[in-house]
């Protein structure tokens, strides 16, 4: 393909094929892996997704976001760290100290 002002909208849709497929490729693998350590339900539970969503992408139907890919490849590398968020989202929100107003020429 040759790279020209006319060649643009042809390019932009095959790497945005490209990118699609490669969510959905990374999806699938990492999914599996944190399948290992816990039920997809429980995945869907704890990070508030809706049901089956694991499972139609795991079937490479759906495209993740990167976010998502991204959150289930750090937590298939360290699947403990699932459980660290289901008890991250049960802590009271601690309300942050509120700072006054300074006053100016004092």
């Amino acid at each position: 393909m040759l790279l020209s002002f006319e060649s643009m909208p042809e390019l932009a849709a095959a790497l945005e094929a490209a990118y699609r497929a490669e969510l959905i490729q990374r999806a699938a693998v990492e999914i599996k892996r944190l399948g290992r350590a816990y039920s997809q339900r429980h995945t869907q539970e704890v990070l508030d997704l809706s049901h089956g969503y694991l499972s139609r992408l795991l079937a490479g139907n759906g495209v993740p976001s990167a976010a998502l890919v991204s959150l289930v490849a750090l937590l298939s590398a360290d699947p403990a760290r699932l459980e660290e968020l289901k008890r991250y989202w049960t802590l009271p929100v601690a309300t942050p100290p509120r700072v006054g107003k300074r006053k100016s020429g004092a």
